[in-house]
């Protein structure tokens, strides 16, 4: 399993309520593909809303299907919570846009997929 952090120049922080405990819509991806870690950290270490000290209150994770030649993997995608102590709001990075919304596909499984199908 590699691990890489991604500092994102263009993603923008964007405050999150409450957290809703929706349930999961399907089942997990299976755990013997291999797994790639990504981390977006969030830009502020204070609450740009108030300027109050932030906490860790956890993150974010969700997994998307890629292709590597000969090979599928899973990258799974942390994005950490910021907390403020005075004004009790969230902060975290936006999520990665998808190739389409609900869709667990990156864009090289979709363009493998697309090729293969031209190909053969």
């Amino acid at each position: 399993m590699t691990s890489r952090n991604l500092t994102p120049t263009s993603l923008s922080i964007t405050t999150v309520g409450a957290p809703s405990a929706k349930p999961p819509h399907r089942k997990p991806l299976p755990d013997h593909l291999p797994r790639t870690d990504v981390t977006i950290p969030p830009d502020v270490t204070a609450c740009p809303d108030c300027g109050g000290a932030s906490q860790d209150p956890g993150a974010t994770t969700s997994e998307m299907l890629d292709w590597v030649p000969a090979s599928v993997r899973v990258v799974r995608i942390n994005r950490p919570k910021c907390a403020c102590r005075a004004c009790g709001t969230l902060h975290q990075a936006p999520a990665l846009e998808r190739v389409a919304e609900g869709c667990l596909a990156t864009p090289g499984l979709i363009a493998h997929v697309l090729t293969s199908v031209n190909a053969g």
